[in-house]
């Protein structure tokens, strides 16, 4: 789901993601703040690492938009534990 639709389609690249939205995919997981802003941080580090040139790196490190259908709780905390009914998304078949 983050490659499909919060990198790929930041980049500009050419999939088409046809899941579930990003609200409805955290819904009741009780994503923070901190959690989301975590993510962002490894994610921009990674493509560093690996040399990713700076324009795919500004356009994979701008997931700001998915912020607000992702994050539930204004906290800095992370490493919140998932609630118990958290079941994860069946992995797609591509």
């Amino acid at each position: 789901m983050l490659i499909d639709q919060g990198v790929r389609e930041a980049t500009g690249g050419p999939c088409e993601y046809r899941g579930r939205s990003m609200k409805e995919a955290h819904a009741g997981m009780k994503v923070t703040k901190g959690e989301f802003d975590a993510l962002v941080d490894d994610l921009v580090k990674t493509l560093k690492h690996f040399n990713v040139p700076g324009g795919e790196q500004a356009s994979c490190g701008d997931l700001g938009p998915l912020k607000s259908d992702i994050v539930e709780v204004d906290s800095n905390e992370v490493g919140t534990p998932l609630p118990d009914a958290f079941q994860p998304a069946p992995t797609l078949m591509t």
